[in-house]
């Protein structure tokens, strides 16, 4: 429904007071209009050449991040490949090493997984870390565990009761 002075009343309204306008102002009334408009089109196109060239350099810095965020994680998963390799080989080697134990008197089999009761000091370089001796103890068997951890008990108490929750945790599930 048109408004109360219709549409054709609206767009000619308008169309005459655009022809006023025009008819009111003249060049003369702005004397420098053409050549401030001139130069400031120039400076927008030295703007929008400036914003041209910082696109293209924000364009090539993206493309260089995902360029090395590619390259990093490549290198990332090699890393974890070696590290998984490594760490299996190391498993391995303990559990090779189980029978080993097996074979030891329960108080020598105790002081090289938690080391030497002269030294008092567990964390001796012959001293297995708790990891690698719960991985051990784990591996052997459950008579012979007990004894070394009997054993480990008279020197290493501190250890003896770590590695037992541990195994704990690992025969029942929790």
């Amino acid at each position: 429904m048109p408004d109360m002075l219709g549409e054709e009343s609206s767009a000619s309204t308008f169309s005459a007071t655009v022809g006023l306008i025009e008819e009111q102002l003249s060049a003369a009334d702005f004397p420098n209009a053409e050549e401030t408009i001139r130069k400031r089109l120039a400076e927008l196109k030295e703007l929008e050449a400036e914003i041209d060239k910082k696109v293209s350099y924000l364009e090539g810095l993206r493309a260089d991040i995902i360029k090395r965020k590619g390259e990093y994680d490549a290198a990332q998963k090699k890393l974890d490949e070696t590290y998984n390799l490594a760490d299996k080989k190391r498993q391995k080697r303990i559990k090779d090493l189980a029978p080993v134990y097996e074979g030891m008197k329960p108080e020598n089999a105790a002081v090289a997984i938690a080391g030497s009761p002269t030294t008092g000091n567990r964390n001796s370089p012959e001293a297995l870390t708790n990891q690698e001796a719960l991985m051990l103890l784990e591996s052997m068997d459950v008579k012979k565990a007990s004894k070394v951890l009997d054993e480990m008990a008279k020197n290493h108490p501190d250890k003896a009761v770590e590695l037992t929750k541990a195994l704990f945790k690992i025969t029942s599930g929790n």
